[in-house]
């Protein structure tokens, strides 16, 4: 997202999911707030993990995930980051809480149609 330009909002895709242990929690808003505090969309309840630790971002169709200035940090694929792209199947730390983004939304490939033959004895 350039510096300085205006984010254009917009309804968020269905089918987008972060995997947070064996729980699967939908991305539902176009800001999502991730941290202990209860007041956030998506809580992690350790202990590293700061009140308000970080944010997903969805503008001009693309998710983005911000560090909130926590003290642990947010990872994306293992490089620390400010304000970085997320795309389906990247992996995300909240200090020490792993999470795999998904991206269900795209369009599926439609089934082909394949002819078969009768196994002969």
């Amino acid at each position: 997202m350039a510096e300085g330009t205006q984010p254009k909002f917009q309804a968020v895709p269905k089918n987008i999911f972060f995997v947070v242990g064996p729980n699967l929690l939908p991305i539902e808003f176009p800001t999502t707030n991730i941290g202990r505090h209860v007041n956030n969309n998506i809580i992690i309840n350790e202990p590293l993990v700061s009140r308000y630790h970080a944010r997903v971002l969805y503008r001009d169709e693309k998710f983005y995930l911000e560090d909130l200035d926590s003290t642990h940090g947010t990872k994306v694929n293992g490089e620390r980051i400010k304000i970085q792209q997320i795309t389906n199947g990247d992996t995300i730390s909240i200090a020490s809480t792993p999470i795999l983004f998904i991206d269900r939304s795209a369009p599926e490939v439609e089934n082909t149609k394949k002819e078969t033959t009768p196994l002969e004895e």
